[in-house]
C-alpha cells in the first residue's frame, strides 16, 4: 500500500536508580528550545509538562521538581576535545541516512529542533524517571506502508534481535565541524560502519554512568504517524494500522472477530484513526487526492498535520500519559521491594515518604480533562484507559494499604514484644533480689561464693529461657 507521509518516534523509557547524576558542561546534552503551542491544554497541564521546554518557560514560570526537565543534544562542543569527540560518534550514526542492513530499509533521524521532530531527552528528577525520543522516517525510495511495518516491528527490538545499522552512504562534515580521522569513521568499539539501537542509546546517556536502566531491556515503545490516501481499501488498511499500534508484522494474525482491536482503534472522524497498547501508540490520517493535489478551496489541515496538530498537540499527551504509566511502574517496583520484614522506624519512614509522593503525584498527573477541546479530551481518555493509568494508581493505594497494616501490625507485635521481655527482666531481677536477701538472712550475713554462683546460674539459664520463648 502506498504511504504518503511516516514518521516513527523512537521511545526508550528509563528508570534512574541512583541520585549520584548531573548534566553539565561536559554533557552531550543542554536544555530544549521547542516553540510551543498556547491555550490548547490547560495552563497547570500545559506547565507541567513544559516548565522547561524553552528559555522563556524556563524563565516565566516556577521551576518544580514534579516538572519535565527536556533536553536536545548539543549542537557543538566548544573548546572540550572529549566532548566533541563523544557529539562526532554519536552525529555521525544519526545524519541520514541509516540502512537496517537485513531490512535493506534506509531511514534518516530527524533534525527539526524547534520541536518534537528531533531528538530529546525529557526528566522527572523527583520521579527518577526518563524517556529518550529519537524520531525517524523512511527514506522516498522505501516508502511504503509494508515498509514501515517492517522496520517498526525491527527497530522496536533491542534484545538479541535488534537489527544491525549502517550508514547508507558517505556523509560529508557538517558545517562547523572540526574535521578530524574520527568524524567520518565508525563509532569506537563497535564493527565497522555497524551498530544498533541499543549501543547508540546507551552513548547517549552515558551522561547518567550506571544510575538508568531501561524499563523493559527487550523492546522500545513506538509512536507512530502515518498518512495515506482515502482510495486505500479499508479493511486492510485497519488491519495495518492495529499492526503498527501492536508493533506487530504480518506473521501475526488477528482473528476475524477482532476482539482485541475494538479497544486498541478508534475512528475519531472520518479521516482520522488514533491507536494506543502498552507496545505503541499511532496516529494514521486519510487525505483526498485533491488535499494531496492542493486543489483551490480544500482544506489542508490533513496535509499539515504532522507539523501542526501532531507536534504541538497529540505527541505531547502521549508522552504525558506514557511518563505517567513508567512513573506508576516505578513506584508500584519500589513498593513491591520494599521490605516488610523488619518493621523498623526506617521502613515506615520509607512507606510514608512513598505515599506522600503518590498523593502529590496524582495530584498533578490524574486529570479528567486536559483540555477545552473535545477531541483532546477524547483522546487523552483513550490513552490513558489503554496504558491502565487509572489501574496502576488503584494498584498503588492498594499496596501502600496493604503495606501500611502489616508494617503498622509487626511494629505492633515488636513494641509489645519489647514490652512483655522488659517485664520478665523486671521480674526475674526482683525474685533474684529477694532470693539473695532471704540468703543473707538464713545465713547469717556470711556469703555463701557457691550458692551465689549455683543462684546467677540459675538465673540466667531461666532468664534466656524465657526470652526465646518471646
Amino acid at each position: 500500500m502506498q504511504l504518503r507521509e511516516g514518521y516513527t518516534f523512537l521511545m526508550l523509557p528509563f528508570r534512574l536508580v541512583s541520585e549520584q547524576w548531573k548534566l553539565d558542561a561536559q554533557s552531550l546534552w543542554q536544555p530544549a528550545e521547542i516553540k510551543l503551542e498556547r491555550d490548547v491544554l490547560f495552563p497547570y497541564i500545559q506547565n507541567w509538562m513544559q516548565a522547561s521546554a524553552n528559555s522563556q518557560n524556563r524563565e516565566s514560570l516556577p521551576q518544580s521538581p514534579y516538572n519535565f526537565d527536556i533536553f536536545t543534544l548539543k549542537p557543538s562542543a566548544g573548546d572540550d576535545d572529549s566532548l566533541r569527540q563523544r557529539l562526532a560518534d554519536i552525529r555521525n550514526r544519526i545524519r541520514k541516512p541509516v540502512r537496517a542492513a537485513k531490512l535493506g530499509l534506509d531511514f534518516h533521524v530527524l533534525q527539526r529542533e524547534a520541536d518534537l521532530m528531533s531528538v530529546k531527552l525529557f526528566v522527572n528528577r523527583l520521579a527518577s524517571v526518563g524517556l529518550l525520543i529519537v524520531p525517524i522516517e523512511l527514506e522516498a525510495s522505501c516508502l511504503s506502508l509494508d515498509n514501515l511495518i517492517a522496520l517498526n516491528y525491527a527497530l522496536a527490538k533491542t534484545d538479541a534481535q535488534a537489527p544491525k545499522l549502517e550508514i547508507a552512504q558517505p556523509l560529508s562534515p557538517l558545517k562547523g565541524d572540526v574535521p578530524s580521522p574520527q568524524a567520518s569513521s565508525p563509532p569506537r568499539g563497535e564493527s565497522e560502519r555497524g551498530w544498533t539501537l541499543p549501543s547508540l542509546f546507551a552513548d547517549m546517556l552515558a551522561d547518567f554512568g550506571d544510575a538508568w536502566r531501561p524499563f523493559n531491556r527487550n523492546r522500545l515503545r513506538l509512536f507512530t504517524y502515518l498518512r495515506v490516501s482515502e482510495t486505500e481499501e479499508r479493511d486492510a488498511l485497519e488491519t495495518c494500522f492495529l499492526q503498527i499500534v501492536r508493533c506487530e508484522n504480518p506473521k501475526y494474525v488477528q482473528s476475524p472477530e477482532r476482539s482485541e482491536s475494538e479497544g486498541m482503534v478508534r475512528r475519531t472522524f472520518k479521516n482520522i484513526y488514533v491507536g494506543a497498547s502498552v507496545e505503541g501508540g499511532a496516529i494514521m490520517t486519510l487525505s483526498t487526492p485533491e488535499e494531496e493535489a492542493k486543489a483551490p478551496g480544500t482544506s489542508q489541515h490533513i496535509m499539515n498535520f504532522a507539523n501542526a496538530a501532531l507536534c504541538k498537540r497529540y505527541l505531547w499527551v502521549w508522552i504525558m500519559v506514557l511518563l505517567q504509566r513508567h512513573i506508576l511502574l516505578e513506584l508500584v517496583n519500589e513498593l513491591t521491594q520494599l521490605e516488610t520484614e523488619k518493621a523498623d522506624d526506617q521502613t515506615l519512614e520509607r512507606l510514608h515518604a512513598m505515599a506522600e509522593r503518590v498523593a502529590i503525584l496524582k495530584t498533578k498527573t490524574c486529570f479528567s480533562d486536559i483540555s477545552d477541546y473535545t477531541q483532546h479530551n477524547q483522546y487523552y481518555a483513550f490513552c490513558v484507559h489503554n496504558l491502565l493509568i487509572r489501574e496502576h494508581f488503584d494498584e498503588i493505594g492498594e499496596k501502600l494499604a496493604a503495606l501500611d497494616t502489616v508494617i503498622a501490625s509487626k511494629a505492633s507485635e515488636g513494641e509489645n514484644r519489647r514490652n512483655d521481655r522488659m517485664t520478665i527482666i523486671l521480674a526475674v531481677l526482683t525474685i533474684a533480689s529477694v532470693t539473695c536477701d532471704a540468703m543473707t538472712v538464713l545465713t547469717l550475713d556470711r556469703y555463701n561464693p557457691i550458692s551465689g554462683l549455683i543462684l546467677s546460674a540459675i538465673l540466667i539459664l531461666l532468664l534466656v529461657h524465657v526470652w526465646k520463648q518471646k
